[in-house]
């Protein structure tokens, strides 16, 4: 019974640390998006970890 309860929590919290990783990464994806554009509005030199950031997203 408590070993049952014990597996339950475990499953909540890991289903609740897999949100929070998806929101962050959607935030970490909009933010290099955003940064590529204004980098490039601006002329600024474009790395190759950005644009590989920008299709993945």
């Amino acid at each position: 019974m408590i070993f049952s309860a014990v597996i339950q929590c475990l499953a909540v919290l890991l289903l609740v640390d897999m949100v929070i990783n998806i929101q962050m990464s959607r935030k970490i994806q909009k933010a290099v998006r955003e940064n590529l554009k204004r980098r490039q509005e601006k002329n600024e030199e474009v790395t190759v970890i950005d644009w590989k950031y920008n299709k993945l997203s």
